[in-house]
């Protein structure tokens, strides 16, 4: 059996948790588009991301609603759909935060053996 109020506080979390990262996701698109093109591609996601937790939060409180003793495998399916999609989305983001910090290393050994050059020089 599904306890009702853990079922109520996923759903009042996913609202909040969906609209925060639907409103930030907005301003790193935002200025993303102005550092990088390729910038908002995280923004993006993060909007996405949002919905999936937004659409989920629905489907529970559908569910909240539907009567003792009704079929609820459908919407426990939804459910489960948006939240695996919420996770893929943040799986990719961590990809794309690890190849970011990457290039950030690489840029900076790179300059770092640089400089080191360059005062050797003198």
């Amino acid at each position: 059996m599904l306890s009702r109020e853990n079922l109520m506080g996923m759903s009042s979390w996913g609202g909040f948790c969906g609209i925060m990262f639907i409103i930030l996701g907005a301003l790193g698109a935002i200025t993303g588009v102005f550092a990088f093109v390729v910038g908002a591609i995280p923004g993006i996601l993060m909007i996405l991301m949002g919905a999936k937790l937004m659409s989920a939060k629905n489907q529970l409180q559908l569910l909240l609603t539907q009567p003792p003793g009704m079929d609820t495998t459908a919407t426990l399916n939804e459910i489960f759909s948006n939240l695996k999609q919420y996770l893929m989305f943040q799986g990719i983001l961590f990809i794309l935060y690890l190849v970011f910090i990457a290039i950030a290393i690489i840029v900076m050994l790179v300059a770092g053996i640089g400089t080191l050059s360059i005062l050797q020089d003198l």
